[in-house]
């Protein structure tokens, strides 16, 4: 209820403060091009302490009302042009006209680093002209950017996942990192696929409750892009790890060409910007397509993505106040195919699986201006996405294995499956979400303190409407396995249906030189359309953040002036379970109970016992992250430090565990000597039998602990050189471990039965502690006159480490035959029935190993020809250094990295 209560009072703060009401001032001017005076229309103009903006109109003027007295940064951007930073004093209305420089590298500052951010929690803001320097495949590839940002080019013929300020990886901070275009999430939430426990070939190509494959978003679509690893604003939900903000190309602009290619890649891309006539607006539109192998030497498989994008962006007036709006039109799409080589096997398998993501978005923003609200905002968001596969896979039953077709629990006549057959089958996963959002902004100064209010609604829906797995019965893809599925039709999950209220204030105080910043606020989250008794039915989900920055009055240190920013924050994220956590399919048992198998067909007589359990956990619960960060950024004579220590923590991840069910049935052995013909029961003794079988369940019991520290430092240009220096890297500390209870149910056979007991242990084999230390150290060299940037990077990989955390391997408790938890004691442990329960490793395995330093060296170099033309090239492991070791288990290792190099080529016309 105080949450509530607090949401309500926040809400009240901006009529509030009208009776303290300070003077506001007006900020326009004219925006051109610095070289031929041309108006810029359409180029965006934000604030960034007071979180408003606007854009200029056809003859490219600007105005943004309501700006209290103060210092400001100003952002003026256009696509293909330098982004320009003003900084303006307030103190009246002000006339500011604005001249942009085509982005070229025959500008003398030229910054091809991701820009450090502090104002949502630790932020990385990479703009348009980093984003063509690095030369990108896919989104993947913008995180080598980042602090502790390893170097690679990632694998495209699997799922892409993201990693955030961890050694190692996991499941669920990828499933908590947000993707949001254009101001509406990208989801996963309704995502779900068929056999995936069984199919391994599936199992690594899939983002089922994972996050966003990040393979299928192409950054040459993208105007902006930033990455929040610390503590976002409030309007960001339903995540537990951070959220990446992506900005689509809107505007008008050239057409641009761009080819790459690499030994394993290829990528084309084309796009251009139209102004349309008068007012019309502009219409910005692109497509790209990229194949990739896994291995130069692999022909049979391959990975390609195709995505397209039409944007269409104006301005115009409603009740004579300024409407700012957007509509875009997005596709993305994959096609994964493979087949086996037909000299090797008789019966010919294949695997294909289309991808086919669809989005429409709309945005608008209305410039109020009024005393009380600045700015409204609207959002709202279609996707649909067909995700079809198709496999033909031979399928060889190991033993005799009844074909599992009893629509109901019971007892049934069963039939075998043959030795051999093949099961052509498909999957139609088919995730439709919806998306609204609408806030409102409001600016207030109340004595010395300006208010930047941020609060509004949000809804979302998640729903598949696919038909799920659709194959013929009587040859199904996975048979045998511990348990089974009948085919279930997607569109019969129930729809995930979220509600949620949300208010922040970005609060800026200044006095004399002193500087301060505090952003505070709840995000308010309701689960709806749930059965009565979820955990979550009716829960409203409260998540408290705080980011705050002190900046001190300027000093001398050392004969330079120097300023020290310190920092810090505080915050609480909670992501939702998705639809097959909340609704996983039925377990099906069927067992052989009376088995008679002739070499005449219509001799056989199977009897089959079929039990159902469901697999529901109405205690499913948010994944909720905890998360803490602290540090300080330094400038002095031109040079920039920054350092971040941050501690995260959840204990609440989600995860399938192992659930046992008894299983008591009649077992019927033959009687006396073998039936000349077909035999029915009559012809067996029924004799009681009972099996303990393994099943699971959606728990939250993963845990993650991850602290570290981030580090940047930007030296000024030594101008002999032109070269740039500047380092970044990071130390993290990641735990790996469980929050509840693990099971173990040996696959051993004990006098031609199934072992019959589960072991229950306090720790698992899996938890894991991860380090690793990196520095990457870039040389940044640019020749105005030459038109030429090239930058060397040398990543040294100071150590990684991995060591499981100890465990005795001897069960707290056990399940036996009956479905009865007991004791494990000294009786069963010294009982030889129960050995295989007892999982002692080695002493060695719990030693740490070390993997000592690593070095590589990279290369990157752009020259552009003319005004149009532009040639890239990068050599990755150009050299490397990587000695022997000995791991944990005192064997030598070697790591052995492979040179990675291409090219590409944009025309611009």
């Amino acid at each position: 209820m105080k949450f509530k209560t607090w949401f309500l009072l926040w809400m009240c703060l901006p009529v509030l403060s009208l009776a303290s009401e300070h003077a506001t001032y007006r900020l326009s001017g004219v925006v051109r091009d610095k070289i031929t005076s041309q108006v810029l229309e359409y180029a965006s103009i934000y604030v960034e302490e007071l979180g408003i903006g606007t854009v200029t109109d056809i003859n490219g003027t600007y105005t943004i009302e309501g700006i209290p007295t103060g210092n400001y940064r100003v952002r003026v951007q256009y696509l293909g042009y330098a982004t320009t930073e003003l900084l303006l004093n307030m103190e009246r209305n002000t006339v500011q006209d604005v001249w942009m420089n085509r982005f070229s590298l025959q500008l003398n500052e030229v910054n091809v680093l991701g820009e450090t951010r502090i104002g949502n929690g630790s932020a990385v803001k990479i703009k348009r002209e980093v984003l063509e320097y690095i030369q990108p495949s896919s989104l993947n590839d913008i995180f080598q950017l980042l602090p502790g940002g390893l170097l690679s080019e990632g694998k495209l013929n699997e799922a892409n996942q993201i990693t955030s300020r961890q050694a190692g990886s996991d499941q669920n901070t990828a499933f908590g990192m947000a993707v949001v275009v254009d101001g509406a999430p990208l989801s996963n939430n309704a995502n779900l696929r068929g056999f995936l426990s069984s199919d391994l070939k599936v199992s690594d190509r899939s983002v089922l409750n994972g996050g966003v494959d990040l393979r299928m978003i192409s950054t040459d679509h993208l105007e902006e892009a930033e990455v929040i690893q610390g503590i976002p604003s409030v309007k960001y939900g339903d995540l537990s790890s951070g959220v990446v903000i992506l900005k689509s190309k809107k505007g008008y602009s050239p057409w641009q060409f761009r080819v790459k290619a690499d030994p394993l890649t290829k990528l084309g891309y084309i796009g251009k910007g139209f102004k349309l006539p008068g007012k019309g607006g502009t219409l910005n539109i692109g497509a790209d397509i990229l194949q990739a192998r896994p291995d130069a030497r692999e022909r049979l498989e391959k990975y390609t993505r195709i995505s397209s994008q039409i944007m269409y962006a104006n301005r115009t007036s409603l009740s004579g106040k300024n409407l700012i709006y957007d509509l875009a039109v997005k596709y993305y799409g994959n096609i994964e195919s493979e087949k086996n080589d037909p000299d090797l096997m008789a019966a010919i398998e294949d695997y294909s699986s289309g991808y086919n993501r669809f989005n429409l978005a709309a945005n608008g923003g209305w410039e109020l201006n009024t005393s009380w609200l600045n700015r409204l905002d609207l959002t709202f968001s279609a996707d649909y996405t067909a995700d079809i596969l198709k496999r033909k896979l031979t399928v060889i039953p190991i033993g005799i294995v009844p074909l599992p077709v009893a629509p109901t629990e019971g007892e049934s006549e069963g039939v075998y499956l043959p030795a051999e057959y093949l099961s052509d089958y498909r999957v139609e996963n088919r995730p439709l979400n919806l998306y609204f959002q609408l806030s409102a902004k409001s600016i207030l100064q109340t004595g010395q303190v300006t208010h930047s209010f941020l609060y509004g609604y949000e809804a979302r829906y998640d729903k598949n409407v696919g038909k799920g797995p659709v194959y013929d019965i009587t040859k199904p893809p996975y048979p045998g396995n511990s348990f089974s599925s009948r085919p279930r039709a997607f569109h019969s999950v129930p729809a995930m249906v979220k509600h949620v209220l949300y208010a922040e204030d970005n609060l800026r105080y200044a006095w004399h030189e002193h500087r301060f910043n505090l952003k505070a606020g709840v995000r308010l989250t309701k689960l709806g359309n749930l059965p009565y008794n979820y955990k979550l039915k009716g829960k409203v989900l409260a998540e408290p953040r705080l980011n705050f920055s002190y900046t001190l009055p300027a000093f001398t240190l050392l004969g330079e002036p120097s300023v020290l920013t310190l920092r810090g924050g505080y915050g609480e994220q909670a992501k939702l379970p998705s639809l097959d956590y909340l609704y996983p399919d039925q377990a099906w048992f069927d067992v052989p109970a009376a088995n008679y198998y002739s070499q005449i067909p219509e001799n056989r007589f199977l009897w089959v016992v079929t039990r159902m359990k469901e697999r529901v956990n109405p205690d499913i619960d948010v994944n909720r992250s905890r998360k803490a960060e602290i540090g300080f950024d330094w400038e002095t004579a031109g040079v920039r430090i920054g350092i971040t220590g941050f501690y995260e923590r959840f204990d609440d991840g989600f995860t399938y565990e192992n659930n046992f069910l008894s299983f008591p049935y009649l077992k019927y052995e033959i009687k006396g000597a073998q039936p000349t013909g077909k035999p029915s029961l009559d012809d067996f003794t029924a004799v009681n039998d009972t099996l303990l079988k393994k099943y699971s369940v959606p728990l939250n019991a993963q845990k993650v602990v991850k602290k570290g520290l981030e580090y940047q430092v930007e030296l000024p240009q030594i101008n002999p050189i032109r070269t740039r220096i500047s380092l970044n890297g990071a130390y993290y500390h990641t735990t790996y471990d469980v929050s509840m209870l693990q099971t173990y149910l040996p696959s051993s056979y004990v006098n031609g039965k199934p072992y019959p007991y589960a072991g229950v242990y306090d720790s698992d084999s899996d938890s894991k502690y991860k380090k690793q230390f990196n520095t990457t150290g870039r040389f940044d060299t640019h020749i105005p006159e030459f038109r030429l940037h090239f930058t060397t990077f040398v990543q040294v990989i100071w150590f990684t480490s991995t060591q499981s955390k100890y465990y005795s391997g001897i069960p707290v408790s056990y399940i036996g035959l009956d479905g009865v938890t007991r004791p494990f004691t000294d009786a069963e442990l010294n009982n030889p029935d129960f050995k295989q329960l007892i999982r002692t490793p080695a002493d060695n395995y719990f030693k740490e190993n070390r993997k000592p330093i690593s070095i590589g060296l990279n290369l990157k170099a752009t020259k552009e020809i003319g005004n149009n033309l532009k040639i890239s090239f990068f050599v990755n492991r150009l050299w490397d250094y990587n000695p022997v070791y000995k791991n944990n288990l005192q064997q030598e290792v070697r790591v052995r990295e492979t040179p990675a190099f291409g090219a590409e080529l944009t025309l611009k016309l």
